[in-house]
């Protein structure tokens, strides 16, 4: 069972005794929670990571513009002729849309100094730490990222040679190396140093060939060469004959306007790719998104050089890319949707808003997404916990009820396993008849009375 407690997460960095709210989660640091605060406290509903994704998604378009010298429109069509990447930001997995705004950042920081002095990036006018600091707190993966990251005047040059490189990877890796040292040797309230909890979180910097079969190219290639792995944790759609079609667009669009920068942007991609295969768990969008932002920083550059031979050719590309999106559109009412990830889990969890259960009751949950969203919109004063093999598991139940008793509060379960194996022997033993029950496509909310009230509280 699972109880997240305030300050867990918290870090003491080193030489240092207070703990500070630096993470959010085990990996996972506290940054995105100062952007996300506003439109949490706005719209209070599950719509606003949404919301937040598409502002991201316009944030990184307009810096990769910047960057690659070209419109803002050009961008958002190369962000578009992969549907997994843009929609990577929308429906978000790992909170990658803000890594890769900073990463956006970093690589704005980076080209500006050069295109002044016209040297090599260095420390510049700007620490490269002030870039990398905010990046380190968003989530540890992104130092793989800003150590990939070199100078963009020598990768507008279309390949330095090597002693020209040297000094960029040099202030590189010295702008990488004092924050992130100091993160990885912050210690929590336990005494664990984070870079031991990385590691045991099945995170290395250290991938040997046996991990790279268990997380092999093609799990990340797919997001480029099949069209509709647009959302995998959440619906399958069926395949179509044209599903190569952004794969063959971008090749096409890239190979008509190879000009420096473009190929430049492609070296990046390849290169950030094979960073992404040194973490053991990389398999989704959210992982392929950091190659992909460089890709559509290529495709973005790709598309503003063939506006200038001619104007007709990126509308040619915007209607290709129009045309499959709306064959996704068309192919939605055929797909199969994951069965926890339903419009049902939304409904429930609003339900028990609107009603009040989570602040007179111990909601059990046993899925982790209800668990995570129900902490996040629900009522400031509710006792949620994750229960995993709830039903039939007696130490699990017996917490549940003595937190239940401690409190003084009733007893609801959130779940999406059938009625029969839901409600028990075990569990109707332990808390009696239900009281209510509610059912939400395939997820239940039955509700328990509350067990005698106790004295003292539960470890």
């Amino acid at each position: 069972m699972f109880r997240e407690g305030c300050g867990a997460y918290d870090l003491r960095l080193p030489m240092t005794q207070t703990l500070l709210p630096l993470r959010a989660y085990h990996y996972i640091g506290s940054l995105p929670a100062l952007p996300f605060a506003p439109l949490w406290a706005v719209l209070r509903d599950p719509v606003a990571a949404r919301v937040q994704g598409a502002l991201f998604l316009t944030l990184a378009c307009a810096l990769l513009a910047r960057l690659v010298g070209s419109s803002f429109g050009d961008q958002l069509l190369a962000a578009l002729v992969f549907p997994a990447y843009a929609l990577a930001f929308v429906a978000d997995l790992g909170a990658v849309g803000l890594s890769l705004v900073l990463l956006g950042r970093r690589c704005w920081g980076c080209a500006r100094p050069c295109a002044r002095t016209g040297r090599p990036a260095g420390w510049g006018s700007e620490p490269r730490g002030a870039h990398l600091l905010p990046g380190l707190l968003d989530q540890a993966r992104f130092r793989l990222d800003a150590a990939g990251v070199r100078d963009l005047r020598v990768v507008r040059s279309g390949g330095p040679r090597l002693r020209r490189l040297f000094p960029v990877l040099l202030a590189a890796a010295g702008g990488a190396f004092l924050p992130g040292a100091l993160l990885l040797a912050a210690t929590d309230a336990d005494g664990q140093r984070y870079l031991q909890i990385l590691r045991e979180g099945n995170f290395s910097l250290h991938a040997t060939a046996r991990d790279l079969t268990l997380h092999p190219f093609l799990r990340l290639s797919r997001y480029l060469y099949d069209g509709c792995a647009v959302l995998p944790r959440t619906l399958d759609l069926p395949h179509a004959a044209i599903d190569g079609l952004p794969a063959m667009l971008a090749v096409a669009i890239a190979l008509q306007s190879a000009v420096p920068i473009v190929r430049g942007f492609l070296a990046l991609a390849a290169a950030t790719g094979v960073a992404t295969l040194v973490t053991r768990n990389a398999w989704g969008p959210h992982h392929a998104a950091f190659a992909l932002f460089f890709l559509s920083g290529a495709l973005g550059a790709a598309v503003a050089a063939l506006r200038q031979r001619d104007r007709r050719l990126p509308l040619v590309a915007a209607s290709i890319v129009a045309g499959f999106w709306l064959t996704l559109l068309a192919r939605l009412p055929l797909a199969a949707i994951h069965a926890d990830t339903d419009f049902g889990k939304d409904r429930l969890l609003g339900f028990v808003r609107a009603q009040g259960i989570d602040r007179s009751a111990v909601v059990a949950h046993t899925s982790w997404g209800t668990f995570y969203t129900a902490l996040l919109f629900g009522d400031p004063l509710q006792i949620a916990v994750w229960t995993p093999g709830l039903p039939h598991n007696p130490d699990r139940i017996a917490a549940v009820r003595e937190i239940a008793a401690a409190e003084g509060r009733g007893i609801a379960v959130i779940s999406q396993r059938p009625h029969a194996s839901l409600l028990s022997p075990e569990l109707r033993a332990a808390f009696a008849t239900e009281t209510a029950e509610h059912a939400f496509g395939s997820w239940l909310l039955p509700e328990f009375p509350g067990p005698p009230k106790t004295v003292g509280r539960p470890p």
